[in-house]
Formats: structure tokens, C-alpha cells, sequence
């Protein structure tokens, strides 16, 4: 059982990791879309959008705002 959980953890924060690697690429709608795969798998990574330096150009998109105010993030 504790394999599962963990695999499943895994998955979880991989979302999230996925959409980082498409912000170094500079590709921001493969980003969004990665970042809207983590929150609907409640990535727990997900949060460090709001504070993460390499995300400061993706907050002003509306569709990572309106993310951000979905997870209830200062934006």
C-alpha cells in the first residue's frame, strides 16, 4: 500500500515539474496547459507559481491569474 501512495505522490508533483520544464523552454502554452494538469491533480508543487522566479512573466497571463485565484493565491 505504501508503494502505491507513494507512487501516486509521485505523479502528483510531476504535473507540476513538467510545466517548470516548459518555462525554461519559453513555451507558455505548453506551460499553462501542465499547470492546469497539476491543479486538477492537486499538485502540492503547484503553489510555488506564486512565488517561483521563473514563473514572474506567467503571472501576468490571465490564464495562470485566474489559476492562481482558483487556488485562492495572491496574484
Amino acid at each position: 500500500m505504501d508503494s502505491e501512495l507513494e507512487s501516486l505522490r509521485d505523479l502528483l508533483v510531476e504535473r507540476y515539474q513538467i510545466a517548470a520544464s516548459y518555462t525554461a523552454l519559453g513555451d507558455r502554452d505548453q506551460t499553462v496547459r501542465w499547470l492546469e494538469r497539476a491543479f486538477e491533480e492537486r499538485s502540492l508543487d503547484l503553489a510555488f507559481i506564486a512565488v517561483h522566479p521563473e514563473m514572474d512573466s506567467y503571472r501576468a497571463d490571465p490564464r495562470v491569474r485566474g489559476l492562481m485565484q482558483r487556488m485562492h493565491l495572491p496574484a
